[in-house]
């Protein structure tokens, strides 16, 4: 270990509110659900309206809750609300930068699939604190593209 290593953390741990990021973006998707949960009651009836709203708000839980992002020797995980993805590190394949974050994939390439697969990092103030810790982590045959 490297007297660099030496000092890093061997976990870091933050939140992400998307909410704050763009304030309106919030109240239009709100709008949209609402819209949409009135349209589908009226056309298939209140449970099915219901329904709609409960699915729509659960797909876009990161606009209504934090994000708890953790970086650990296991691996890498976003929480919100129940939801987790996680990765472990042995299964990172590629590490891809991206504006505001970076993508872990545990795809050598780039598929058709591959926005489903992996866990997205968001930054919050810690971009280059998160970057050395993922570089430390990576494997060997990982790629970091970015």
């Amino acid at each position: 270990m490297t007297t660099a290593e030496a000092g890093a953390p061997e976990r870091l741990e933050w939140e992400v509110r998307l909410w704050e990021r763009d304030p309106p973006k919030r109240a239009r998707l709100f709008a949209v659900v609402a819209a949409i949960g009135v349209a589908s009651g009226y056309a298939f009836g209140l449970v099915l309206g219901i329904l709609s709203v409960f699915f729509l708000l659960g797909s876009t839980m990161e606009f209504w809750y934090p994000v708890r992002y953790r970086l650990d020797a296991q691996g890498a995980s976003a929480k919100v609300g129940i939801s987790v993805t996680a990765i472990e590190w042995r299964s990172v394949r590629r590490a891809i930068l991206g504006e505001d974050g970076v993508k872990l994939s545990p795809l050598e390439k780039a598929s058709r699939t591959a926005v489903f697969r992996g866990v997205y990092i968001r930054f919050n103030r810690n971009r280059e604190e998160v970057l050395e810790f993922v570089r430390r982590r990576l494997p060997e045959d990982a790629a970091f593209l970015g």
